[in-house]
């Protein structure tokens, strides 16, 4: 290994899935709001000239996602996110049986996060062990809510109900992730704020817990869970596609988040496919903190190391993972073959072979 490779940053996005938004996954006429928001994020890169709509809105394959990922951008290593939204679409949005495929087929280059429904009781339970034995998967990822028969029910970490699915999480090493801050569907912003995350942390000081898309909103909750519990990670989703044209608005969120100590727990992480992994990147390279909110806020600089640690290190740590072995099992593998002839253009994986 040379030097350069060294010293340029492991990419680890944390968060990618493989969408299912075609008309016919959709359970109730409300789902497709999800296309059209789901669509609106790519604005935030400015690539929806780059991919239309029709082209966007249908099942992910697989492979459309591995391209877009680890050929188009320069994202090492990712972890697949399933979605238990079944209450809106057929196979929850993002199924669990593609981030399976997924950690099988590139168990190098992906970790998988199966989803439950707490609401299932013991079903939750024998799920979330089915997934991690069997399914090869390092985390569990909830939602805050279910919807019923045109209203919905919460699910809260503060709720002594839901303690055997965490007792389980913990007892199968696993990651907890949480989606928060983003209203899905018909939702109830209450059920997306962080203080049940609160309680949960102080009853289980020893599971991680992921804020999926830390600082889209909530920043001050946030950053006083960072502070106060160890265990508390900030997942950057979507929140990091600020950094491309709404640079203010990504320096005031991650300089907050950065303010509260926890440097080595704020991890990148986009949403792929709901918006591309690369421009991201770019914009985070150059990345600096305005001066204005270093003097009149107190937030730290951006260092290098810094940097390093958000872009993919203190994931790694997380889940046990050194750098070094990392780069050492996909150095040669074929999406580093194909990157190295020359990255495609953005979005080409999936628009090649979508609908038009």
């Amino acid at each position: 290994m040379n030097e350069t490779e060294q010293s340029t940053p492991l990419i680890v996005d944390a968060v990618i899935h493989a969408y299912n938004l075609a008309e016919e996954n959709a359970r109730n006429p409300i789902a497709a709001s999800f296309a059209a928001a789901s669509y609106g994020m790519v604005q935030l890169t400015g690539d929806h000239a780059m991919i239309s709509m029709e082209q966007f809105c249908h099942d992910w394959s697989v492979d459309s996602l591995a391209e877009l990922v680890f050929v188009e951008s320069d994202v090492d290593l990712a972890t697949f996110h399933a979605v238990p939204l079944g209450d809106y679409f057929y196979d929850g949005m993002v199924s669990n049986e593609k981030g399976i495929e997924m950690r099988r087929r590139w168990p190098d280059r992906v970790l998988f996060y199966g989803a439950v429904n707490p609401l299932e009781g013991a079903k939750a339970l024998e799920d979330a062990e089915y997934l991690v034995k069997e399914g090869g998967a390092s985390g569990i990822k909830l939602y805050p809510e279910w919807y019923v028969g045109g209203g919905v029910k919460p699910i809260s970490l503060a709720d002594e109900a839901i303690d055997p699915l965490l007792q389980k999480v913990q007892e199968l090493g696993a990651v907890l992730a949480i989606h928060k801050a983003v209203p899905a569907g018909q939702g109830l912003t209450d059920n997306y704020r962080v203080g049940d995350v609160e309680a949960a942390a102080a009853r289980y000081p020893e599971l991680p817990i992921e804020v999926v898309h830390a600082g889209m909103a909530f920043l001050d909750e946030t950053t006083y869970l960072l502070q106060r519990y160890p265990n508390v990670y900030a997942n950057l989703e979507v929140t990091s596609a600020f950094a491309v044209h709404l640079k203010r608005r990504f320096a005031e969120a991650l300089g907050a988040l950065m303010f509260s100590g926890a440097l080595d727990r704020i991890i990148f992480a986009t949403g792929c496919c709901l918006v591309h992994p690369q421009p991201i990147i770019e914009a985070l390279r150059s990345f600096t903190m305005p001066e204005d909110l270093t003097a009149g806020y107190g937030y730290p600089p951006v260092s290098e190391d810094v940097m390093r640690g958000i872009l993919g290190e203190n994931y790694l740590r997380l889940h046990g993972l050194d750098p070094e072995d990392v780069r050492r099992r996909i150095a040669d593998d074929d999406f580093a073959t194909r990157r190295a002839q020359g990255r495609p253009s953005r979005w080409s994986a999936v628009t090649s072979d979508a609908p038009v």
